[in-house]
């Protein structure tokens, strides 16, 4: 075998190197530029590739840098993909505020769909059942209220089920709950007078 610096012939008790002088010079790496910093490093390799930057912190200041020149200083939206302006986003989120705000509503309107089937379908009183925007959760004792939906419906399932059966929740369409409010069981006839 020879050495890997002068490539003389090494004796048996050596292995890469045949003095500490040829090993010293055949560790020491070659040094080479930053790609960001533009300051002189020792050259490395990570998994055969060589390391264009000295340290992770100007890989990230550099990455950054190619993406700012790139969208000309718009954000991305993870939902719409669309290249937006910076003040169209709710600080470091990563969804414009309308794809946002869509979300929230889908997530609510689930929500509703899922307690709805949970309670029958329909309205107690009438029957009702075409339109699930027509129907309203209904709380018939008013000293059981407690939460409105409105508070309830962004959280777990698990607690607008218990919300549901401990404040004794019913569906009732929007014109029986309108009824029930004012009182009234039956409309009052009307007669016209010219």
């Amino acid at each position: 075998m020879k050495c890997n610096q002068c490539e003389k012939e090494l004796k048996a008790h050596q292995k890469k190197y045949c003095s500490r002088k040829c090993e010293i010079q055949g560790r020491t790496l070659p040094r080479t530029v930053c790609g960001f910093c533009k300051k002189e490093f020792p050259r490395r390799q990570d998994k055969g590739k060589v390391r264009p930057y000295c340290s992770q912190q100007c890989y990230f200041s550099a990455r950054a840098l190619k993406y700012k020149q790139a969208t000309n200083g718009k954000r991305r939206c993870c939902s719409c993909k669309l290249l937006l302006d910076p003040c169209v986003f709710s600080g470091l989120n990563r969804k414009c505020n309308a794809c946002a705000s869509k979300e929230v509503s889908i997530r609510i309107k689930n929500m509703k769909h899922k307690v709805l089937e949970f309670l029958g379908g329909k309205c107690v009183k009438c029957g009702y059942s075409r339109c699930y925007g027509s129907l309203h959760l209904h709380h018939p004792n008013p000293a059981l209220k407690n939460i409105t939906w409105g508070k309830v419906r962004s959280r777990s399932w698990e607690t607008i089920r218990k919300w549901i059966e401990n404040e004794k929740v019913e569906i009732i369409c929007a014109n029986c709950h309108g009824e029930e409010h004012w009182g009234i069981n039956s409309l009052p006839v009307v007669t016209q007078t010219f």
